[in-house]
């Protein structure tokens, strides 16, 4: 009775020891699941892997936007490598364009969703008078830069064929990606990404 008893309890103990592996290697799969997630955005595969899979245009190469000269709205000039060090989110926009006004609301609270991070939003308004324009953020006043570029200048300089038009650079000058149309830029895995890259 003794030995049975023994023998049962060699089982039992047998049976817990099993169940307990089979929950470690539970807690392993989820673990190598929610790290495969949460890319690791040093690397170009996965910067390029998650603005492909949003409609990002994404280049395996290399490519660095051309620096240009360009004015806010405040009338201060500046020139884009002087953004070196941050991420910064390039968007072409009209205020006639309904998708661009329909973006703007979400590119603000991104702007406020980012603070304390190495980013920018610089909004360039293409081929409108700076009075229209201001007009405009009269009525909307947005807190992102606003540049202008009335002449189309920079919107022929970099390529825009139509409006919004969105490029993300990198810290280093890079263009990580590009997309035409409205972005809900607000969404939390798009915040976490570019918070992950502005701190490359």
């Amino acid at each position: 009775m003794n030995a049975a008893y023994k023998k049962q309890s060699v089982n039992h103990v047998k049976i817990i020891y099993q169940k307990l592996v089979n929950i470690l290697i539970i807690l392993t799969v989820l673990f190598t699941i929610v790290s495969c997630d949460s890319k690791d955005f040093s690397k170009k595969e996965h910067v390029r892997q998650f603005l492909t899979e949003r409609f990002f245009e994404s280049s395996k190469d290399d490519k660095f936007l051309p620096d240009f000269e360009y004015e806010l709205i405040s009338g201060k000039k500046e020139k884009m490598k002087n953004n070196r060090g941050k991420v910064i989110l390039l968007n072409f926009w009209s205020t006639w364009c309904f998708p661009c006004k329909k973006e703007m609301p979400d590119m603000e609270e991104l702007k406020h969703l980012m603070k304390g991070e190495n980013f920018r939003i610089l909004a360039v308004n293409s081929g409108e008078k700076k009075n229209k324009v201001k007009r405009f953020l009269s009525k909307f006043p947005y807190s992102f830069d606003i540049v202008t570029d009335e002449d189309r200048l920079i919107t022929t300089t970099i390529g825009i064929t139509g409006l919004p038009t969105t490029f993300i650079i990198s810290g280093d000058g890079k263009v990580l990606g590009k997309i035409m149309g409205p972005v809900d830029w607000k969404e939390p895995s798009f915040v976490d990404f570019l918070k992950k890259i502005s701190q490359i």
